[in-house]
């Protein structure tokens, strides 16, 4: 299914690049870099590569990172990827068909942790979440999280896969 993707990016429309493909494709990603990757219990059986989701995941359970209240926002987060102290380094959110404003209140709720911040979607979002970044409530965060479109991300996944010997 991968190797469907040309680089222009694949049709958010089109049903086989699913919301658990792009999921996947972040944690190929970070398994490659050696982060220990995370997706919320929910998301584990979602097709991926000829498997599920759940068992390209290097983590089962998130690690207990943080206090009880912010944990439970962390695990509903699409993909994380921990540093070997056990830290998140970086968070995903892939939005396929959801609105991007949950995604920035989650990052929101997470901003004091040294990490990353991604929003994963069709490029002809990134209006849309440039639009909501500039609401002044997001005012905290709105210099830490990045947009990603689809065709970059497959691009980057297909250059990590093949500097790292990774078969596509």
């Amino acid at each position: 299914m991968r190797k469907q993707i040309e680089n222009s990016g694949a049709d958010a429309r089109d049903p086989k690049y699913t919301h658990g493909y792009y999921q996947g494709l972040l944690v190929d990603i970070g398994n490659a870099e050696h982060y220990m990757t995370y997706v919320p219990p929910a998301d584990r059986n979602r097709p991926y590569s000829k498997s599920k989701l759940g068992d390209k995941t290097t983590l089962r359970q998130i690690y207990e990172f943080t206090g009880q209240k912010i944990l439970r926002k962390a695990k509903t987060v699409d993909t994380i990827w921990f540093n070997c102290r056990e830290m998140p380094d970086s968070f995903f959110e892939v939005e396929h068909t959801t609105d991007i404003q949950h995604s920035l209140d989650k990052f929101y709720e997470l901003q004091d942790f040294n990490a990353k911040f991604f929003i994963v979607s069709d490029l002809s979002n990134k209006a849309h979440f440039n639009d909501l970044l500039s609401y002044s409530h997001y005012r905290e965060i709105c210099k830490r999280v990045e947009f990603r479109d689809y065709a970059w991300l497959y691009r980057y996944y297909r250059l990590k896969m093949e500097v790292s010997g990774m078969a596509l």
